[in-house]
């Protein structure tokens, strides 16, 4: 198969086939000599694409070749259309309903995975977790690709000796990929009646625990939402990949990548550097900022996804002291690593000590930070930052530092900041 170089979509990581190609696949296994990731595919005739592919060829993004540090020649791709979904002890890293987190078992974590999510299921768990069929409801889990017949076998005789039954759906993608789409699933449910506690996933990082209670991410197509238990929230407006084709196009705008990973990796930090005492609250965009600009006023008066989107800020950020930290990225031609964005301190409320905190952890961090430098502060801060409870402060990154191999640490860093500065609330 010739894989050859789309120059379009430099911000995406994405496969693009032929149409015929594309009604039988969604996704695809991208591999070099260090690493093999699932990959969005994309027809040919996508409006953002619009190229001439042959059914005997794939073309890749150049972020595709950037993030593999590989030559088209130097990758392999698999179109894959099945996996295995995985919702209770054998999801990657998961928490119990007691918040007691765990490592999966089962040998799975050797195969590439994509959150996925199938419908009409619920998911309780009594000692051990199952998926029982139940209208209008839905399981977030985890959908193993390209997994071995041996694994598949041990699975198997360990579900059905535990009482099982295998069956099979369509699970819905979950990931931030510029299409949603989905796979045919194989999956192992229980016929038993809906007892125990329920749960809407397993998975850590889309579920904490907190004084005694459950708090999940809810998805939708175009963000991702969290109601966290503490006067935290964070954004991220311009770090989705979803690109569909019924909305037009408003202009050539690039995402601003990894800010919706890096956004989650922080909330995850935050929560295991407070001794898991405290989540915050969350609105990260999926919607590609080329079709909503969620940061821009104009958008926010035309657009009633971008009116959610702020109105969800606004429902979080009411009757309460409330720091929100708004996640940017910029470009790597910047000579400095962060920017803090205050509107020349028009946002903050007066909280000059709560900028310097942050400024403290991250030079102390070895980063280079400026304030009101470049990237002052944009529609989000600006709206929310004149509420007298809100200190809002716009937070620019490095694209050096939100890479595939960096953005983790750097989430590292920015969550000990934050929390620093949380502290002075």
């Amino acid at each position: 198969m010739k894989i050859r170089v789309l120059n379009k979509l430099h911000d995406t990581l994405a496969v693009i086939v032929n149409d015929s190609v594309y009604r039988k696949f969604k996704i695809a296994l991208a591999s070099s000599k260090d690493a093999t990731l699932p990959i969005c595919i994309m027809p040919a005739s996508h409006p953002d694409i619009n190229a001439q592919v042959n059914i005997d060829e794939y073309f890749v993004t150049p972020k595709t070749l950037k993030v593999f540090q590989a030559n088209p020649e130097e990758l392999n791709i698999k179109l894959v259309s099945n996996g295995l979904f995985v919702y209770g002890t054998l999801v990657k890293r998961g928490i119990y309903p007691n918040g007691q987190t765990f490592e999966g078992w089962g040998g799975l974590c050797k195969f590439p995975m994509i959150k996925a999510m199938i419908d009409d299921y619920a998911l309780y768990y009594r000692n051990l977790p199952y998926a029982i069929r139940q209208d209008k409801q839905n399981i977030l889990g985890e959908t193993y690709l390209d997994v071995d017949d041996d694994a598949i076998k041990n699975i198997h005789e360990i579900e059905i000796g535990a009482g099982y039954h295998e069956t099979a759906a369509r699970a819905t993608i979950m990931e931030n990929f510029p299409l949603i789409g989905d796979v045919e699933v194989k999956f192992y449910e229980h016929k038993s009646q809906p007892s125990g506690i329920k749960m809407k996933t397993m998975i850590y990082g889309e579920a904490f625990y907190v004084n005694g209670k459950m708090i999940y991410f809810e998805h939708n197509k175009y963000f991702s939402a969290l109601r966290g238990n503490c006067p935290i929230i964070i954004t991220a407006p311009h770090g989705g990949y979803y690109r569909p084709i019924d909305m037009p196009m408003k202009g050539e705008r690039e995402a601003d990548e990894e800010t919706y990973e890096l956004a989650r990796e922080i909330i995850v930090n935050i929560h295991e550097m407070s001794d898991k005492r405290f989540v915050p609250s969350a609105v990260l965009a999926r919607i590609h900022r080329s079709r909503v600009d969620l940061n821009n006023e104009q958008d926010f008066y035309e657009s009633s996804i971008a009116k959610i989107y702020h109105n969800t800020i606004s429902e979080l950020a009411s009757e309460r002291k409330v720091l929100l930290i708004d996640i940017h990225g910029m470009s790597e031609h910047n000579d400095y690593d962060v920017e803090l964005g205050t509107m020349f301190g028009r946002t903050i409320n007066g909280r000059e000590d709560v900028v310097n905190s942050a400024l403290d952890v991250l030079e102390k961090s070895n980063l280079s930070v400026c304030v009101d430098r470049k990237y002052f502060g944009g529609f989000t801060v600006r709206k929310h930052g004149r509420k007298n409870n809100v200190i809002a402060i716009q937070i620019e990154v490095n694209k050096r530092l939100r890479s595939f191999d960096k953005y983790k640490n750097t989430a590292k860093i920015l969550a000990d900041t934050i929390l620093q500065a949380y502290q002075l609330l």
